[in-house]
């Protein structure tokens, strides 16, 4: 008779894929472990610059690019501001 196909050591074999199986699907179906939420923080600087803060993902920290860029937007904006402001006093002026 063929020694793999003995009675005792074909049990065996069954029981033990039978274990391997019952542990596979036991380690398959657990839960995950829940992700750590971070605290949600209020947006900082324009809205046209938060994506440039989120920088940090990739290794660079893109918070005082965006500040740079928040303050020439800013000056940029008083500055059209003012001509607006001297075009309007020149016309109605006349």
């Amino acid at each position: 008779m063929n020694a793999l196909w003995e009675p005792r050591l074909a049990a065996r074999r069954l029981c033990g894929g039978a274990l391997l199986v019952a542990t596979m699907f036991a380690a398959g179906c657990s839960k995950p472990a829940p992700q750590p939420t971070q605290p949600a923080s209020a947006p900082q600087g324009r809205s046209e610059t938060q994506s440039i803060r989120r920088v940090q993902v990739i290794g660079m920290d893109g918070a005082p690019i965006a500040d740079r860029l928040d303050a020439g937007l800013d000056q940029a904006e008083a500055a059209a501001k003012a001509q607006r402001e001297a075009i309007e006093a020149q016309t109605s002026g006349n």
